[in-house]
């Protein structure tokens, strides 16, 4: 069935090309198409440090780098690369030892040695075997490299039943386009530079090594066109509903770029001031904290701070700013960071505002009845006589239990 190993895989995964590698499991089968060495080391540290956290023995099978290169640059990037070779959990195999063993290419036998070294690592104590190879092997033109693609399809079928994992690499650099096609069409996800992508244009094996295989592609390219209408259909409805449930709420989403400061945000905001979404052009957050009224200005940029420094676990404050009229609207701001880099400092916070003029308006009307009232009695001029009359209804409760009816009788 199409694309049904590309939903099982791409859904589970994180979002983030960190998180993602990281959380690659067994039976689990990447591309990764990379454009320069920072991309593949990055792709390369995720999903190494994933397996050597998990216990899994990790191949990297080299061709165009050597094995000083790629483990200098797993130092660099702080992975303990030299104990994990010692312990056996880490091991740097050429291509000629694999990929060309005996001087051809053969995808069965690729796969059997796959299968073979998945359950020595078993048999050693690993939870699975991790693997990650330079595919530049493919472009010297050994005998049987023109499989290429049909191996890559083939370990679709490995996968499922060994617990082993995979990350395919691609220099775009290097390969050619209809190859990388074939790349995209038997990988379940898609690493692209730092991103993971869904992958809509994977086929499943049978489908790809079936005589007919156009077909398998045409039907497929057919139900990516339904699938992106009905996603798009479901979207454009969804956001339809929630952009009238905020307007009828007062409320409005914002967005702020911590490094450089920018804002986006909804239009719902702008127009609860009073202000023109176009001529209001100025996206800087400090043209909003500028409209802050100054009693409450230190207290929201205080409570902001406490966030992105971790001291809060989210960032909330209540404030007053200044309308278009030059009123000043009561606001409730929440939000917390959304977006974190490599060191985990914040990059993004998202959050939203809502409009409570109306509940602090009743909370001030109240205050003054209070302050009002309070004074009225102060000023009477004898004391008011406070007396406890919760005894008086079980006292008539205890008459009616005795079967009295008639007060007047009783009392007389």
């Amino acid at each position: 069935m199409c694309g049904s190993e590309n939903n099982s895989i791409r859904q589970r995964l994180p979002v983030g090309l960190r998180e993602a590698l990281d959380a690659v499991e067994p039976h689990d089968h990447l591309c990764l198409i990379y454009e320069t060495d920072e991309q593949w080391l990055n792709a390369l540290e995720y999903f190494l440090a994933g397996g050597l956290r998990r216990d899994e023995k990790c191949f990297y099978i080299i061709d165009e780098r050597s094995a000083a290169q790629v483990k200098e640059g797993l130092l660099s990037r702080g992975l303990d690369i030299e104990a994990a070779e010692k312990r056996g959990q880490f091991v740097v195999l050429n291509e000629t030892e694999t990929y060309t063993s005996g001087g051809r290419f053969d995808p069965d036998r690729m796969l059997s040695m796959l299968k073979s070294e998945t359950e020595k690592a078993l048999s050693e104590g690993f939870s699975a075997l991790r693997v990650t190879g330079e595919m530049s092997w493919a472009l010297k033109g050994a005998p049987g490299s023109e499989r290429l693609i049909e191996y890559e399809a083939k370990l679709n079928t490995f996968f499922p039943h060994n617990r082993c994992c995979a990350v395919c690499q691609y220099d775009r650099r290097r390969f050619d386009a209809d190859t990388l096609l074939g790349v995209l069409y038997t990988h379940p996800v898609a690493v692209v530079g730092d991103q993971v992508l869904d992958n809509f244009y994977y086929i499943s094996p049978d489908d790809f090594l079936s005589e007919d295989r156009s077909a398998a592609l045409l039907d497929r390219w057919i139900d990516n066109l339904k699938e992106r209408n009905t996603r798009e259909q479901l979207l454009a409805q969804a956001g339809a509903r929630l952009d009238t449930a905020m307007k009828m709420g007062r409320l409005a989403w914002w967005s702020m770029d911590v490094p450089t400061g920018q804002v986006t945000f909804d239009d719902m905001k702008l127009i609860m001031l009073g202000y023109d979404p176009e001529s209001f052009t100025d996206r800087h957050y400090s043209a909003f904290t500028g409209l802050v009224h100054p009693e409450d200005h230190d207290s929201v940029m205080t409570a902001m701070l406490d966030h992105l420094e971790g001291r809060r676990d989210q960032y909330e404050a209540d404030y007053r700013i200044k309308a278009c009229s030059g009123d000043y609207v009561w606001f409730h701001d929440r939000g917390g960071v959304t977006r974190r880099g490599d060191g985990g400092e914040p990059l993004e916070v998202t959050g939203f505002v809502v409009d409570i003029t109306g509940i602090k308006t009743t909370e001030e009307q109240l205050k003054r009845s209070e302050r009002r009232y309070r004074g009225l009695f102060d000023e009477l001029p004898v004391p008011l006589i406070e007396e406890d009359f919760s005894r008086v209804g079980d006292f008539f409760n205890e008459l009616k239990h005795r079967g009295v009816t008639d007060l007047d009788d009783y009392f007389t």
